[in-house]
């Protein structure tokens, strides 16, 4: 481990908490001292904390936490990750197509994005699944996607306290969804009962493209080195415990699980991409004033 990067690491994560703590506190801006948190958007240290996911929480999750179905919502949720396509579409249980159609077709009349660019949906999405091809309008697709799905909840419901790899392997069964994918629908339904208590809930993880430049950031190696999923999973376990060494003497800061570890990676490096020169967040943030 580089120690230079790994100070910036925990540097970065506490910062980044200290502003979403300062503005809940209603503390005037600037939040920070951190010239690049001022002016760029980044996630929170902890998933559940970010907008999005509150409204799933609050809206969808919450109320329905032992629905057995609630799984085919979050996979919804997260293909969409639109807050008001969502409440235009309604909770999606069961499964309606016509409601689907319905709801991107009124998104759009009204010039209003239908998803939330945050997760890049495959191309493969609505392929093989149905008998149907890749072709026509992304919401097509996906809705093929998730008729598939609704059409095979049964098989696919996760059983109680199933080990979180074991469910996100379960899902991945189905042609177009990717692992990483799995991943972040598990992350979402990891906080209901029916996951509460899997073997591995604080440390499953699925890497994603930033988190692996991330780590190799922090572990001084070229950014966009390759890696085995298992090497990176075995190198992530030790950097979680070495930052939970770090961040539980720091105030307001709970224990950190492996998948928000995984975040935090993604986020360090659109942050030292800004830091070293490298290229710019998509997206700016009102910091200063």
């Amino acid at each position: 481990m580089n120690p230079k990067m790994f100070n910036l690491l925990t540097g970065f994560i506490v910062a980044r908490h200290g502003v979403y703590v300062n503005r809940q506190l209603g503390k005037p801006k600037p939040w920070t001292n951190d010239l690049i948190l001022r002016q760029y958007r980044f996630c929170n240290v902890y998933r559940e904390l970010d907008k999005v996911t509150k409204w799933i929480a609050r809206n969808w999750r919450t109320p329905n936490q032992d629905d057995p179905h609630l799984w085919f919502a979050m996979l919804v949720a997260r293909y969409i990750n639109e807050p008001d396509t969502l409440k235009e579409l309604g909770y999606p249980v069961p499964w309606n197509l016509k409601l689907w159609l319905r709801a991107v077709e009124y998104r759009k009349s009204i010039g209003q994005n239908v998803f939330n660019a945050a997760y890049i949906i495959p191309p493969t999405a609505g392929s093989r699944t149905g008998g149907t091809t890749v072709g026509g309008p992304k919401h097509e697709a996906l809705g093929r996607f998730f008729t598939y799905f609704w059409e095979h909840r049964n098989e696919m419901k996760p059983a109680k306290d199933q080990a979180l790899a074991d469910y996100a392997d379960k899902l991945c069964t189905v042609p177009g969804m990717g692992r990483f994918f799995a991943g972040q629908i598990i992350a979402d339904l990891k906080y209901v009962p029916i996951l509460k208590k899997s073997p591995d809930w604080w440390t499953f993880a699925v890497s994603g493209p930033g988190s692996r430049r991330g780590l190799n950031r922090v572990l001084g190696r070229p950014v966009n080195q390759t890696w085995k999923e298992i090497e990176w999973f075995g190198e992530l376990t030790s950097l979680r415990g070495a930052v939970s060494t770090v961040i539980k003497n720091v105030a307001a800061m709970d224990a950190i699980h492996a998948q928000d570890m995984q975040n935090c990676l993604c986020e360090f490096d659109k942050y030292m991409r800004v830091k070293l020169g490298e290229g710019r967040p998509k997206q700016k943030y009102p910091g200063e004033r």
